[in-house]
């Protein structure tokens, strides 16, 4: 291999390593799908998921937060995602609506994965599919009472 598709490689690589639903999966499998994914902005205080409101996307954030709120938009935060955290992955898994409301907490910049594109690289990477899995299982540890 070229040394510049090394570099290349471990650079994409230490990107996708960064964030959570994608530690330790290969850049390769996912590369050509992950050119597929939107990109989002939000404001500080803009919704993004509520549940009653169906979702067909993860969210990772790349900078800025999103806080999770169960109850209503207006209770006290459980959890802040950070850099590198997703959200809406556990209303794919299990098939239904969100279960806590998920605000900006501020101005946010998001990587946007579509249910479809996800299930393709849960397809392409068993690590990936690991990952969801944990992650979605944190999540709900999280938001059940």
């Amino acid at each position: 291999m070229p040394e510049s598709l090394a570099i290349n490689s471990d650079y994409r690589r230490s990107l996708l390593e960064g964030l959570e639903l994608f530690q330790g999966v290969s850049p390769e499998d996912v590369h050509d799908l992950l050119r597929r994914c939107d990109r989002r902005d939000i404001s500080a205080g803009e919704l993004l998921l509520s549940p009653g409101d169906k979702n067909e996307y993860v969210f990772i954030v790349l900078s800025g937060s999103l806080n999770v709120h169960v109850g209503a938009p207006d209770t006290p935060v459980i959890a802040t995602m950070e850099t590198g955290e997703c959200v809406g992955e556990m209303s794919i898994i299990e098939d239904r609506d969100p279960s806590a409301w998920v605000v900006a907490g501020e101005d946010t910049h998001m990587l946007v994965i579509h249910q479809s594109i996800l299930w393709r690289m849960v397809d392409a990477s068993h690590e990936l599919a690991r990952t969801c899995w944990s992650c979605c299982r944190s999540g709900s540890a999280a938001t059940t009472a």
